[in-house]
């Protein structure tokens, strides 16, 4: 009899042993789960974030393009318009046209490297004085805007004759 209850002991023991690796292997199995489940929800928050990172650095590479493309922009054309008051029409005109034969060499270059010059812009323009008809002209710059063209706002005055 002895040899049947140390069999049914070790029935016993072994099946213990066996319920004992089960509820292990559920504790294990369930703490996995949840650093399983945890590590899913990270890698779904870390994708959402590459795809909102990648459409920025997209916004980010549209600005560069467009801030390229700006400074690619060159001078086409010179413009000069006279703020009042006015002086006549001939007078004016002629002015115009010697302002604008003076800033040519302007044209074809980047407007980057205008609005480098702008402040030598100002000094050429500012208080500059043109012999038109035998009269002397004097041309004040007022303001100038720096694009593909160049608009020069002035004012033109006549310098009375001196005797």
């Amino acid at each position: 009899m002895e040899a049947k209850s140390r069999s049914k002991a070790i029935k016993r023991y072994f099946a213990l042993f066996v319920l004992g690796m089960v509820a292990g292997g559920t504790v294990v199995l369930i703490w996995q789960g949840k650093i399983t489940e945890s590590l899913m929800k990270q890698n779904q928050y870390k994708s959402a974030e590459i795809v909102r990172l990648n459409e920025v650095i997209e916004d980010m590479k549209q600005l560069q393009k467009v801030a390229r493309k700006k400074q690619e922009t060159t001078i086409e054309e010179v413009k000069v318009f006279v703020l009042p008051p006015r002086p006549h029409e001939f007078i004016e005109t002629a002015a115009i046209r010697l302002i604008e034969k003076e800033l040519d060499p302007l044209k074809g270059m980047k407007t980057r490297t205008v609005a480098d010059l702008h402040a030598i812009l100002h000094e050429l323009l500012y208080r500059r004085e043109y012999l038109v008809d035998g009269k002397t002209v004097e041309v004040r710059l007022k303001t100038a805007y720096i694009s593909s063209v160049l608009e020069v706002y002035v004012t033109i005055e006549l310098k009375p004759e001196v005797p």
